[in-house]
């Protein structure tokens, strides 16, 4: 396990509650400026890593297709997420 403890309840609603908010305003689009990725993306595409690792499972289906566009498009992206392991951090006391 990643956690020395469980993150607390209200971290995890308020950051269901933001994942809501982005897919919002995502919507049908395929990136969140329209149908080319934009620095909005890569800001956001920036951060998922991190979720992942410190929220598992709480990647949307929605969320997680359009980071997937992102890498797609931008595949710099993912090299510069990789060059980051945030495991070790989570294990620190």
């Amino acid at each position: 396990m990643l956690f020395q403890k469980a993150p607390p309840e209200q971290a995890v609603t308020e950051l269901k509650e933001k994942i809501e908010i982005l897919e919002a305003i995502l919507g049908n689009q395929k990136f969140f400026a329209g149908d080319t990725a934009t620095i909005a993306d890569i800001s956001l595409g920036a951060g998922i890593p991190i979720l992942k690792v410190l929220y598992p499972g709480l990647m949307s289906v929605k969320l997680q297709s359009w980071y997937d566009r992102v890498l797609r498009d931008i595949p710099e992206l993912d090299e510069i997420n990789d060059q980051y392991d945030y495991k070790p951090l989570l294990q620190q006391k």
